[in-house]
Order: structure tokens, then sequence, then C-alpha cells
């Protein structure tokens, strides 16, 4: 038990603890062994935390392994929740076991559990730290507002966690928490220098840090990378001992003067020397330096190039010159002032395209840029195209013969080359941006994004160049998830998974700090010089939580209602089973009657035919004989009779036909002759023919109709029965001085004709059943009206076999509208 006499002395020893480690796994193993002396507790353990609140390490004493596994976060139940509490730092008021900074004791397992729940008390185990113990104390190890993890103490006994010691507890996980971050940050730089250690030694250029002496003193090597020590022949001890004479050839060492003006103003200078090996061997070079102030001193960093490659090129460049004639290249060789002295046979072409000869002057602006370089002994580079081909052109002055070179290289190959991998790298770029996914491209080591799609752009909120060049870490919500992420991808590199790639779920941070759910697919993609590119594809998933959230809430909502129906399911079927029967019965008897009515239908039409067959055998000499009488009577009277007994008979017929027409519609038989007519001229001498008859009532017939022709497609002669019907109907209908008006208007889906008259109109009772055969109204005169009612019934079977419609509007006393349409054309 800790004393107060000891308070200071514990403090010393725990922070000399905490000062001598730098990994936290030997760190916790001594604090433990510090703890169950100062507690004299049974059971000790530290517990610590990686930024994504998994364990990271955990050492422990006098618990068995699965008690102490109740501490991470995968546990449920009241441990659980007492651990969480404590690692959050939080308190409970109403609940007297937590500090004011969240650190959870108790002395007596009788007090803790009669303020919890009975669902929460479970059974008392001997390895439940809450049940199983009568003293325990949680103790957060935290640094700031930062917590890392738990320290647990636990023992049998009663009153062995008195709150003077859950107090130097708390401020012992302070001193833990503050060295945990200490040795996580020496991590963190350790690992941060290696990285620029290895670029620094992997790039391909010789590099060499300079000290810049105050004055009058030879600049030193004070750091290089591998490749300087491996180009120069020299261990890296020997390069921090060399000075710029010791590298530069006599000649090269007098041109590194770092105090010329340029590079005193603007403190970069590119120059090329001749550097020379430990053995002396000369090797060209390119040196770009960069004076920059390290540590409050100048310092001078160099790039160094070895160019002896591109010297040789430009060597073979001279050597071809001197075969210029047989040179496939195009070779011209100009004067100062840009006039042609030589032209080789390739160089046709050009000399074409500029219209000079050998001994003119090149076009402007070449005799300018020939000046310039002459004067400047620089050599100029630019490309053109002539007829379908590129040329490279080279200008090279050569002052040994007081001439300049121009150099010609063919390049319409590398120029194609260029032009598909151009278009290639467009084509990709599209569909890149047309993804739905975000992609952003991270170049490793350094990891620096090199590339985002448009789809980066919209998700995050960020512009590309808020992207480019830095390190993914502010695309995470935290320091900590960004760590975790880049340690499974580092595992995933060395488990050799390249070809599967990496995927998590995890979280990801949008510039206005709206943190969203995402599915990260990484995959690795090797370069020749070592280097490795890790391309990142983030699915943003919060619709497709929503959706799976929304998708559970119905399925308990099915459940519910699955339950509730199944149980009316079984009194449904049995009422469906009594319906079925029901409807079955109903079903035969249908059937019976079905039958019935199709056996008396067909009687009914053989017995139509019969009649119309039987009536028409003697009407027809009774027609020709009638016909006979009225031409060949002379006698007035009796030509009179002759024509009616003709009238009767054509009168006759006509209710003959309508009876066969009526049945050969009953049975399907009726058919329609379409031929294309003008329905105007039609009507008109529909109306023509009846107006004797209208004129016999002393009915006044009206013709409302269009000034120009309605051409359709359909049977005339049906049409032409539809009308004449509707009229006699009218004419029926209608008292000695009464109106009769056929009208027709042209409409979109065919032209609407109608029959109207002002006559005695139709009763309500009648409406539903005039169109029905044989129907000649309820309180009509029908002796006076005469005929079969038959003619409505047939109007309405043939608007309805051209695909049309009939119907009416009437009233008593106010006179009766007949309209029908039919389509302007067979459907």
């Amino acid at each position: 038990m800790l004393h107060s006499g000891q308070t200071l002395e514990t403090a010393y020893k725990f922070l000399a603890i905490a000062n001598r480690h730098v990994e936290i796994r030997p760190l916790l193993v001594e604090f433990l062994a510090e703890f169950k002396g100062l507690t004299g507790c049974s059971a000790v353990g530290i517990l610590v935390l990686d930024g994504e609140q998994n364990t990271e390490c955990a050492v422990f004493e006098g618990f068995c392994q699965d008690s102490f596994k109740l501490e991470n976060f995968p546990v449920t139940g009241i441990d659980r929740r007492i651990c969480t509490d404590v690692i959050a730092g939080t308190t409970d008021p109403s609940k007297p076991f937590y500090t004011e900074i969240g650190s959870f004791f108790i002395n007596r397992r009788s007090d803790f559990r009669a303020t919890v729940s009975d669902d929460e008390k479970g059974q008392p185990r001997n390895d439940c730290n809450a049940h199983g113990y009568e003293s325990v104390a949680l103790i957060p190890i935290r640094s700031g507002t930062s917590i890392f993890g738990l320290i647990h103490v636990a023992d049998m006994r009663e009153n062995m966690v008195p709150a003077s010691l859950v107090g130097e507890l708390e401020k012992i996980g302070l001193v833990l928490g503050n060295a945990i971050q200490r040795v996580r940050l020496t991590q963190s730089l350790r690992d941060s220098e290696q990285r620029f250690r290895a670029l620094f030694d992997n790039t391909g250029d010789a590099i060499i840090l300079w000290e810049v002496p105050d004055s009058g003193g030879e600049t030193r090597v004070i750091e290089s990378n591998q490749v300087a020590c491996d180009r120069y022949g020299y261990t890296r001890d020997e390069m921090l001992r060399l000075t710029a004479r010791d590298l530069n050839t006599p000649e090269s060492y007098a041109k590194t003067n770092v105090s010329s003006e340029t590079f005193q103003r603007t403190g970069h200078l590119t120059v090329q020397l001749v550097h020379r090996t430990k053995s002396g061997q000369p090797i060209p070079s390119e040196v770009a330096a960069h004076r920059f102030e390290l540590n409050g001193k100048p310092v001078i960093l160099s790039v160094i190039r070895d160019i002896r490659k591109r010297l040789e090129q430009e060597a073979e460049i001279r050597s071809l010159a001197a075969f210029a004639l047989s040179n496939p290249s195009p070779i011209l060789r100009l004067s100062n002032k840009g006039v042609i002295l030589f032209a080789n046979p390739a160089a046709v072409p050009l000399l074409r395209e500029w219209r000079v000869s050998i001994g003119d002057v090149l076009p402007s602006p070449w005799p300018e840029r020939a000046s310039n370089n002459w004067k400047t002994g620089e050599e100029f580079e630019t490309e053109i195209e002539i007829g379908g081909t590129a040329y490279a052109l080279t200008l090279f002055p050569d002052k040994e013969n007081g001439f300049l070179n121009l150099y010609g290289l063919d390049i319409t190959s590398r120029k194609t080359v260029e032009r598909q991998l151009k278009e290639s790298l467009d084509r990709l770029e599209k569909l890149n941006n047309s993804l739905p996914d975000a992609i952003f491209v991270v170049r490793r080591p350094g990891n620096r994004i090199e590339y985002v799609n448009r789809r980066v752009i919209e998700m995050y909120g960020y512009a590309a160049e808020q992207c480019l060049g830095r390190t993914p870490g502010f695309l995470f919500p935290d320091r900590a998830s960004y760590l975790a992420q880049s340690r499974r991808l580092s595992v995933a590199i060395r488990g050799g998974k390249a070809a599967e790639g990496l995927r998590t779920e995890t979280f990801q941070r949008r510039e206005s700090g709206e943190v969203f759910p995402c599915e990260l697919i990484q995959t690795f993609q090797s370069h020749p010089d070592g280097s490795l590119s890790t391309i990142n594809i983030v699915r943003d998933t919060t619709e497709q939580r929503n959706s799976q959230a929304e998708i559970e809430r119905y399925q308990h909502r099915l459940e519910d209602m699955v339950a509730v129906r199944t149980q009316a399911l079984g009194s449904e079927i049995i009422q469906r089973q009594k319906a079925e029967n029901d409807l079955r019965l109903l079903f035969d008897r249908e059937q019976t009657l079905s039958s019935a009515l199709r056996q008396q239908i067909e009687e009914r039409s053989l017995y139509t035919r019969a009649l119309v067959h039987e009536l028409k055998t003697p009407l027809t000499p009774l027609l020709t004989a009638s016909d006979y009488l009225e031409a060949s009577l002379t006698d007035e009277t009796a030509r009179r009779f002759a024509h009616n007994i003709k009238a009767g008979a054509r009168n006759m017929e006509k209710r003959i036909n309508e009876l066969l027409d009526l049945a050969r519609g009953e049975v399907g038989t009726l058919r329609l002759t379409y031929r294309s007519f003008d329905l105007v001229g039609l009507l008109a001498k529909i109306a023509e023919y009846v107006q004797p008859e209208a004129a016999h009532r002393g009915i006044h017939l009206e013709l409302d109709l269009p000034q120009t022709p309605i051409q359709i497609s359909a049977d005339p002669d049906r049409l032409r029965q539809v009308v004449s019907n509707l009229l006699s109907n009218a004419f029926k209908f209608c008292r000695k001085g009464g109106h009769v008006k056929i009208s027709v208007r042209p409409e979109a889906d065919g032209p609407l004709i109608a029959v109207a008259d002002d006559g005695t109109g139709i009763s309500t009772a009648d409406l539903p059943h005039i169109f029905e055969a044989y129907h000649r109204g309820q309180n009509t005169d029908k002796k006076r009206l005469g005929g079969l009612g038959l003619g409505l019934a047939l109007a309405k079977m043939f608007v309805e076999l051209h695909g049309g419609q009939i119907w009416l509007k009437s009233a008593i006393g106010k006179g009766s509208t007949f309209y029908f349409k039919v389509p302007c054309s067979k459907s």
C-alpha cells in the first residue's frame, strides 16, 4: 500500500522508467513490475490502444488471459461498459465509483452490484473483473485530452484500492501516457528519417551537401548519398573528408566559383564540370547547385548527373556530319548570318518547304537564331512538320571550322507513338473521370499523391492542386486512422499481396470536416526504378449503409407483419376454399347456360336464315311482276295499285335484308368491304336521296357539311345504311314542320357525324335499350311508326364493325341527336 511519504520517490521512480525506454512493450513490462509492489494487489495489467482503438500491446500479471481480454471492445455486457467509460474519460454522478477524470474503483463487490440492474448483474464469476474481485480499479492512461489505454488492478480482498492510491495511479497514468506519446513520436521520427534516407540513397543522381566556409576556406563535403559514393569510388567516411578541389579536375575546379554574382543573387547555378573518381578517371557531369541555410549556416546542395552518355550521343551526331552526303538525316551548314553553305540530299524537303537553295539566306527567324547561337556558343533545338514528316532540328555552332551545322532527325514514328500514348492517356483519363469511385495514386517512397481523378474533387471537396504532392493523411478522419491504414498497407506489400491488393471498410473526411463511410480498395504497381505506386479506389458507402439499415428496419417490420398475416391466413384459406367451391359451382352452371345459349343462338340464326330464304323466294317474282305491271298498265287507277304493290314489296325486301344482316352479325359472318371515298360527298348524296321523303312528310332537312372533302377508308354501303337508318328514325319522330339536320366535323381520331331532330324525344326508360334489336319504345305509337325495330341495332353493329362507336343525347319534347364516329382508315 502506498503511503504519503513515498509519493515523491514513487513519481521520480516512474519518471526514470519512462525516460529510459524507446519501445512500448519494455516500458509497460517495467511499469507493471513496479505496480505490483506499489499497489499490493494480486492482479495488475496495462492495456495500450492504437489509433483505431484496437489493442496494440497488453501486459498483465495475476489475471488469467481470458479475464484480461474482457477489457477489449468486442466484449459485451457490464464489463465492456465500465472499460469503455474509463477509456473515454467519462464519469457518472449517479454512481459513486468514478473520479473526476473518469477512473473507476470499488472496494466491495456488493456496493457495486447494488447500483446495477438485474439484467446487468449476471452470475458471480471468479474470472470476471467486475464481479469476481472485491477491489477493482481501472485508471485511464492519458496525455492531455488523449486516452492511450488502461491500468487495471484487482484483488479478492476488500479496501485494496483506496482513493489515495487511485489518485497516485492517475498521476502515474499521466506519466505513462506522456512516455507512450514520446515513444510513438520517436518511432515516427525514426521511420521518417529512414524513409528520407531511402529516398536520398535511391535517387538516380549523385547528391552532395557542401559546407560553405566563412571566408577563404575550401567547401567541404558534409553529407552524400550512396550513389555519389559508388560513382566516385569512396566510402562514406572518405567522402566526408573531401573538398571541392578533390572531386574536380584542375580545369573544372577553376569554374566552381561559388562566389559568382549570379549564384549569390539567385542561389541557383547549373554548370558542366569534369569530376574525377578516387582512381583519377574523369567523369563529365552536369551539376545543379542550390544555396540555402541549414541550422543558421550556409550550405550548398549539389545534384550531379553523369552526362557521359549524352556527350557520346552528341559526338555521334558530329561524326555523322562528316558523312553528310550519305547521311539519311537532313544536314545543313550555315554561316553565322544564316546563309546556306551546304545541304545534303536528305535536306531537300526542308529547302523545298522554306523555298530556298544553297547560297540563299534561311527564312526568319533562322538568321537571328544563327547569329545569337554563334555568339553564345549554345545549341538550339526545335521540332517542325513537313508534308506529314516530323523533324527534330538541332543548330550546333562549330567555331573551330567557322560555321554552324543544322542537323535534322526524322521523329515521325516517335511523334506517332507520343500521339497514340497521349490519346491512350486521354481515354484513360476520361474513363477514370467517368467512374463513380474516387481514384488517387500515391507514390512510395515519399507517400505523395501524384494523381487524382475528377470524382476525388467531387467526393472530398478539394481542388486537384490541394491534393497533389501531399501525403493522403488529410483525407482520413484523424492521424491514428491514417497510420493504422498505412501499417495494414505495408503488411500487405511485404506479404506479397500486390496481385489481389487490399480491401478495407473505413472512414474518410471531406474538406468540410464531414466524415463518411467508404470502401477503400488499394492495389499496387511497381516501377523500374524500384518505387511503388499505390492505386487507391474510394467508394462512398453512405447510401449503401443507409439502405442496409432501412432494409433491416423493414425486415423487422416485415417479420411483425408476417406474424399477423400468418395468424389471419388460416381463416382466409378456409374462406377462399369455400369461395372456390362456390365459384366452381357457378362456373359449372355458367358452362351449362353458355352451352344452351350457343345452341339457342345457332337455332335462332338457322331459323332467321330459313325465314329470310322462305320470304325472299316468293318476293322475287312479286317484285318482277309489280315492275312489269307498273310499266305496262295504262289505266291510272291500276297503275297506282301496281305502284303500291311494288312499294310494299320493296319495304318487305328491306325488312328481310335487315333480318339477314342482323343474323349475319350475330354469328360473325357479316364482312365489310373497305374502299377510299369522300365522306362529305356520300352524306350529300344520302341527303339528296331522302329529300323527297322529307318533303312528303313536311320536314325541313338541313345539311352542315365542310367545304373540303374528308377522305376515309371504310365500307360506303354500310355507312350509307347507318345514316339512312338514323334519318328514317328521325323522320318517324318528327311532326310536320319539324327540322332534321345532318352534320360532320373532322377530329383527330376520325370524323364525327351527327343526325339531329326536334321531334318528340326518347324517354329515360327507353334510352338503355334504344340500340337493342326489336325494341320500339315502351310509350310510342307502334302502329303509326311501323318497322321491326332493327334500324338502330343494325346501325350500331355496322359502326362497331368499323372500330367506331355510336351514342345519342335525347330528352322528351326536345328531340334527339345521334352521334357516331369511325376511324379514317382500317386499323
